[in-house]
């Protein structure tokens, strides 16, 4: 999360009119030392990613970097640019639960996405795609779950969510803001991606919706990371 946080940080800067361009974003080396970390959490995968499936084993590390360059929308147009993508609103919390473990009630993950909606002026059934943290990994798929439920209700069996873990792996202090563009180009795109390594009929988790193989074409008005 630590790369969206820096892309919220972002935003109050600009809204405050401490900055006028701001640039953030995230990057995580590999190394022996971290994979060594998750391996003795007993969290490194065997084999494939597999967020929200049955018989998920555990997160892949990987290595990678994601920025983006953030400002006011009249600024923007001031010069005639158009911008890619709308941050309309964000949330941040933490669970204080357990150094490694997630709070199983999702309660950390739902107040950030309340925050969040709750800042955007928006309600659950605007969101048109949800962009997992889905590291596949036994609880922190479950305790996502909880979090989502909580927030959307019945609304999440109609609003599909995507794991790009799948592909990546987890890029670690990348991942937000990674995720965040590639959420963007699902919405330019019109089109949820599916997981790379799980099938609709692999999830666990009753109103937990991912796409089928090949995608789903679908308008994405907004998306939540």
């Amino acid at each position: 999360s630590s790369s969206l946080g820096a892309i919220a940080l972002g935003l109050t800067m600009l809204q405050s009119g401490q900055a006028d361009l701001v640039i953030a974003g995230g990057y995580d080396a590999i190394s022996e030392y971290v994979w060594a970390g998750f391996h003795a959490l007993r969290l490194v995968a065997p084999s494939q990613v597999r967020p929200f499936a049955a018989n998920r084993e555990g997160m892949m590390p990987s290595e990678g970097y994601a920025v983006v360059t953030l400002e006011r929308l009249v600024d923007v147009q001031a010069r005639g640019a158009t911008a890619l993508v709308h941050i309309e609103g964000w949330g941040e919390s933490a669970d204080a639960h357990h150094l490694t473990q997630p709070d199983p009630t999702g309660s950390g993950a739902a107040k950030a996405m309340r925050d969040a909606l709750s800042r955007a002026r928006l309600q659950p059934t605007d969101i048109s795609m949800i962009t997992a943290h889905a590291t596949a990994t036994t609880n922190n798929d479950a305790s996502e779950y909880a979090g989502f439920h909580a927030v959307f209700g019945e609304s999440l069996a109609h609003t599909p969510v995507v794991g790009f873990k799948s592909y990546l792996g987890h890029t670690l202090g990348a991942s937000g803001a990674v995720e965040l563009i590639l959420s963007a180009c699902a919405l330019r795109a019109s089109w949820v991606p599916p997981c790379a390594t799980s099938h609709p009929l692999d999830v666990e988790f009753t109103g937990l919706t991912i796409a089928p193989p090949g995608g789903l074409d679908k308008p994405i008005v907004r998306t939540l990371n």
